[in-house]
């Protein structure tokens, strides 16, 4: 997603999973968690020798091999697809390798803003990577709204800064919320006064209530939302 970003997995409700590995995809080597292999090839970066070792789950051994930028890990309900993620993010999180990002299979709540939520964001700096790791989590459309507050600060801060950016007046935050909107087919969402965002039915217009979306356009927003907001904040860092 940038040059920044090193892994970024997403766990959808189809129980696919997916890894951006740019870093890791380039040594072309096997890459095993467990504690049998006591050697590693000398090609392989020091530091990544950890991850190497690293034990993803307590029982069993899970084998990536031949990973490219993105890769899907398919499994049937309840044979670790999940838990091997949130083991390596936190792992990476922990080693502080870049940007990483996991997203909770079970996204619930509407996408309305909620103040607690952006006051849990603020006060917490790992609270949201807490509620990820949850198999569930009820209030993530909520958190969904916080990040689009978060998406435009990041953007409009990017084209302050980015001079060529700045000098094309057809780029605005507005061309951040079509690339949304190109996903979308019967509504659209419109920035709002209050810095979070109206949705309207597309034809005819009108105004209508989160609750009011499909599940899926729903999932559409929040998850990219999610994405944009990821690949925002590894061009920041």
């Amino acid at each position: 997603m940038c040059k920044h970003q090193q892994q970024f997995g997403l766990d959808v409700q189809s129980s696919s999973l997916v890894f951006n590995f740019n870093n890791i995809s380039s040594i072309g080597h096997l890459f095993r968690a467990g504690r049998a292999m006591n050697s590693l090839p000398s090609q392989i970066p020091a530091r990544w020798q950890q991850l190497y070792f690293m034990d993803l789950i307590q029982e069993g051994q899970f084998i990536l091999t031949g990973l490219s930028k993105i890769n899907v890990l398919l499994g049937k309900n309840g044979c670790g697809k999940s838990g091997l993620l949130k083991r390596l993010e936190s792992f990476l999180t922990q080693q502080n390798n870049g940007e990483i990002n996991y997203v909770t299979p079970e996204r619930g709540g509407s996408l309305r803003y909620e103040a607690g939520v952006e006051q849990n964001v603020i006060a917490g700096e790992n609270w949201a990577k807490d509620q990820k790791r949850q198999n569930q989590w009820p209030s993530f459309k909520h958190y969904s709204v916080t990040q689009y507050r978060r998406l435009e600060t990041l953007s409009l801060r990017e084209i302050e800064k980015n001079h060529e950016i700045r000098a094309d007046f057809t780029k605005t935050f507005d061309t951040i919320i079509q690339k949304i909107n190109n996903l979308l087919t019967n509504v659209k969402i419109v920035r709002g006064t209050k810095g979070d965002f109206d949705i309207f039915t597309i034809d005819p217009e009108a105004k209508i209530e989160p609750q009011q979306i499909s599940s899926g356009e729903s999932e559409i927003i929040a998850l990219a939302i999610e994405c944009l907001t990821f690949e925002k904040s590894c061009d920041a860092t």
